[in-house]
């Protein structure tokens, strides 16, 4: 066996075994990042509420066949909408469809709410009606 190949081998085995020894399990490692998806569906969000930690995702995720929709956020606190809200007396045509998704990031504790403003209202004494749903972050 000549040096060169010995070292070769050598350098193998070390990667092989270092690979191993750094690896984890579903029991062992850091849990992955926290992450949530809601079905953007026809005329609702499954599910309808979702909790999650301070740091976690929501990503909503339009079904495929699904009818377009918007995801509008109201009450404080509030996050980054995706659509524009409906003004009335005109039409709003920021709306999308499959395979559309959409991730925001909740950094802060707090109940957010949020609806589609072709299929759902907002505000009332009852809070948001119809096409809505609401996000409750925990610290």
């Amino acid at each position: 066996m000549t040096s060169r190949y010995r070292w070769s081998l050598l350098a193998g085995v070390v990667a092989l075994w270092g690979g191993l020894a750094c690896g984890s399990d579903s029991s062992g490692g850091p849990p992955a990042s926290g992450r949530k998806t809601v079905l953007v569906d026809n005329n609702d969000f499954q599910p309808l509420s979702v909790n999650i930690n301070a740091g976690d995702t929501i990503l909503w995720s339009w079904s495929a066949g699904s009818i377009t929709h918007n995801i509008l956020s109201t009450g404080a606190p509030a996050f980054a909408s995706r659509g524009t809200n409906a003004v009335p007396g005109v039409l709003d045509t920021d709306y999308f469809s499959a395979p559309e998704s959409y991730q925001v990031i909740f950094g802060a504790a707090g109940t957010y709410e949020y609806y589609c403003s072709q299929h759902g209202t907002t505000g009332g004494p009852t809070g948001n009606t119809g096409m809505q749903g609401t996000v409750v972050v925990s610290p």
